[in-house]
């Protein structure tokens, strides 16, 4: 009975441990000032030190130019994505509901890693109403400022305030609750971001 306690307690103590230095990795030392992770591990930014978004543009899947900049004067909801990844697909009709829903926010996607036609069934069996720049080598997100996207995986969600800067940032499969915070944040940030801890 004794050993079988010090076993229970010695994996704990390894659970705890492993907890420890997950939390520590997030928390990157030379993180830019102004910038925090929340609870739930989105990044948002003062809008002080917000970096302008990278000038992305190209040709959607559907083949018609299009240019983030042409959507300056919205909050736009910003989606990495592609046809074969499975939190992609969960998430994608919480985003093309926030799309139909909020006059003033619009999703853009990034549909990497896909061809045009597999990137076309996906939107068409998901009835998405936003439209998708094509990044095939996946090579768009070099293009934000380092700390931005945490994650080389998909999905990844960006959002732009409406000043076209970069406001907040998610890798992984986003919920309601997170998106809205996001979004918010976007436009009306609190002098102190609740329920984050600032990076120093």
């Amino acid at each position: 009975m004794r050993k079988r306690s010090i076993a229970t307690l010695a994996a704990a103590v390894v659970l705890v441990y492993a907890a420890v230095a997950a939390i520590s990795a997030i928390n990157v030392p030379d993180t830019p000032s102004g910038y925090y992770h929340s609870a739930s591990g989105a990044l948002v930014i003062d809008p002080d030190h917000r970096p302008p978004a990278p000038a992305l543009h190209g040709a959607t899947i559907d083949g018609k130019p299009l240019a983030l900049a042409d959507l300056k004067g919205k909050t736009v909801i910003l989606n990495a994505w592609a046809s074969w990844c499975a939190p992609c697909r969960k998430e994608t009709p919480l985003l093309s509901d926030y799309h139909r829903q909020h006059a003033t926010v619009t999703v853009l996607g990034i549909d990497q890693n896909d061809s045009t036609a597999d990137g076309r069934a996906f939107t068409d069996a998901y009835k998405v109403p936003y439209p998708s720049l094509h990044d095939p080598g996946g090579r768009a997100q070099l293009d934000f400022p380092k700390g931005i996207i945490r994650s080389r995986g998909l999905p990844f969600t960006v959002i732009i305030d409406p000043q076209g800067r970069i406001a907040a940032s998610y890798s992984g499969e986003l919920d309601r609750q997170v998106l809205d915070a996001m979004v918010k944040w976007a436009t009306h940030p609190n002098p102190t971001p609740p329920s984050t801890k600032a990076s120093r």
